[in-house]
């Protein structure tokens, strides 16, 4: 069970790496793939999770590979949370200047909140 831990965090630290591959070059479909991996790699972490609070018997030599499979695995996170806060502020700068743009601004000099339409996704 325990070399199955090692083996679920490897899995999920490669998982966030192809999340970040795809974050490397943005575009709608991309960042969609991303997400789906990144749920796919957060399921993984939870199982490895609950798999070591349940294994009485994890030897030592065992617990320490997965908790430096989980040290890697904590960096490949960082690194894809770099990008994705990178992400997000480019969106945020863009969405002030459309709002300057278009809305003008606020009585206290702020870019105008410009209203955007709505996504919906539906899966099934």
């Amino acid at each position: 069970m325990a070399q199955d831990i090692k083996a679920e965090l490897s899995e999920a630290r490669i998982q966030v790496m192809r999340a970040i591959e795809q974050l490397m070059a943005p575009a709608p479909a991309s960042l969609d793939e991303c997400a789906a991996i990144l749920q796919n790699a957060v399921e993984l972490i939870s199982v490895s999770c609950s798999g070591l609070r349940e294994d009485p018997v994890l030897t030592p030599d065992r617990r320490s590979a997965a908790q430096e499979e989980a040290r890697e695995l904590g960096r490949a996170v960082r690194q894809a949370r770099i990008l994705l806060d990178a992400a997000l502020e480019f969106h945020l700068q863009w969405d002030r200047r459309l709002g300057a743009l278009s809305g003008g601004y606020t009585p206290d000099g702020n870019p105008a909140a410009v209203g955007h339409g709505f996504r919906v996704v539906v899966l099934g």
